[in-house]
């Protein structure tokens, strides 16, 4: 049965709710693809161009989600262009193939051109990961042909 998906939204992770972001899993298949969500949150804490929040679906943690935007890390620098990207992005097991991603991640398009006026939103992502690939693509997200250096793909998002 599918839930409804039209009620997404991103809230701060606070001492209230950490644990419930920490214990939202995603598929055993999956988690030798994604970091984990306590992993990102350490990776937030430590590097200040992260903005991180948990997806909730009405009153229920479904998500997690991890911005970077490098501007923050380089804002000393004249004419520097802000580059975004989905840092990290997961929907917790029980939620996955419901809309509940599609409609967090169109929410988080439609936040970062409201916010930043970007051109472009990056991602990556292991090219094992079909199910994230597929997603992505579906959202119009396209391969740029660059990889990490760890082999994660490249995918851009024309924004303008």
């Amino acid at each position: 049965m599918k839930k409804n998906c039209e009620n997404i939204t991103f809230r701060r992770i606070t001492r209230h709710n950490y644990r419930q972001i920490i214990n939202l899993k995603v598929k055993p298949y999956q988690k030798y693809l994604i970091a984990s969500n306590a992993v990102s949150m350490a990776d937030a804490y430590f590097y200040k161009e992260a903005w991180m929040r948990a997806v909730y679906s009405a009153e229920t943690p479904v998500g997690f989600v991890m911005l970077a935007d490098n501007s923050l890390k380089f804002k000393f620098i004249k004419h520097f262009k802000p580059r975004l990207y989905i840092w990290r992005f997961m929907i917790a097991d029980n939620y996955q193939n419901q809309g509940f991603g599609r409609k967090a991640m169109e929410l988080i398009i439609q936040h970062v051109k409201s916010k930043f006026g970007a051109d472009e939103l990056i991602t990556y992502t292991l090219p094992q990961n079909k199910d994230a690939l597929e997603f992505y693509r579906n959202l119009g997200f396209k391969p740029t042909g660059r990889k990490l250096a760890i082999g994660d793909l490249e995918l851009q998002l024309k924004l303008k």
